[in-house]
């Protein structure tokens, strides 16, 4: 499939069938994973077995949040006794593990090269639309970060294959270049007014928009309502479905 935005893509780096490993921020010490279509990360027990097994040690906190599909973003200390309704965490505290869910929305990690802060998003249309990406990069600046050391990666996702949308949901997005594509990019189109949605141009768009230099912004080509055989899609198994888990982690067990 031909990219339209010019960013260089992440490797597919696994840790046998369980890890996706995102590339382009782990060189600065940031443990950005995402688990598989290998278990469904609701169950608790599961994701801590598989946490545990990733090298995430079980003194680490995990801080989530209850995902509304927003692009309200929350200190990761705020997370820790109970879980706020955002779709994004962050943190400067190493000893801190930033957690999501996700099936077909877009894991998105951002790190700093000069510190330990970083952020992770739950990022679908909805909080495209909202502007997640231009809000977490202008929290992080306002934590100390130099935007023009803010490294970006973007997990696996739902495609333009498979991102359908229609009039109404496209009209949000006019303003990003690259992100609406005919909809002969889709593989199978439901409605006749609809076009295919690049969720990855968008975030790409935002980010440089905010100041971020494009080289330091790697994104995963793979498309989860595809690939069944690595990952959850809300759009292939419907509501109530199994999810992924996507982690950021300073703080990791010795080798």
């Amino acid at each position: 499939m031909t990219q339209t935005h010019p960013q260089a893509l992440a490797d597919e780096v696994w840790e046998g069938d369980t890890a996706f490993i995102m590339g382009g921020v782990a060189d600065i010490g940031l443990r950005a994973i995402m688990s598989t279509a290998a278990f469904d990360a609701r169950d608790r027990e599961a994701l801590e077995r598989w946490l545990q097994a990733c090298k995430v040690p079980a003194d680490v906190p995990r801080a989530s949040v209850r995902q509304v599909h927003g692009a309200t973003i929350v200190p990761a200390r705020d997370a820790l006794e109970s879980q706020p309704e955002a779709d994004g965490l962050w943190t400067d505290d190493v000893n801190v593990a930033l957690l999501v869910r996700v099936a077909d929305c877009a894991p998105i990690w951002l790190a700093d090269e000069g510190s330990s802060r970083c952020a992770l998003l739950h990022a679908g249309w909805r909080g495209l639309a909202s502007g997640i990406v231009t809000r977490a990069v202008g929290t992080l600046v306002e934590a100390g970060t130099n935007m023009r050391r803010l490294r970006i990666g973007i997990g696996p996702h739902l495609q333009p294959c498979c991102c359908e949308v229609g009039p109404e949901v496209a009209a949000a997005f006019s303003v990003w270049p690259g992100a609406l594509r005919s909809a002969r990019s889709l593989r199978t189109r439901i409605r006749q007014d609809s076009v295919a949605l690049d969720m990855t141009a968008v975030a790409v768009a935002q980010a440089r928009a905010a100041g971020v230099i494009e080289t330091k912004i790697t994104a995963a080509s793979s498309c989860t309502r595809c690939r069944a055989d690595a990952f959850h899609s809300y759009r292939r198994n419907g509501a109530g479905g199994p999810l992924m888990a996507a982690v950021a982690v300073r703080r990791m067990e010795p080798a």
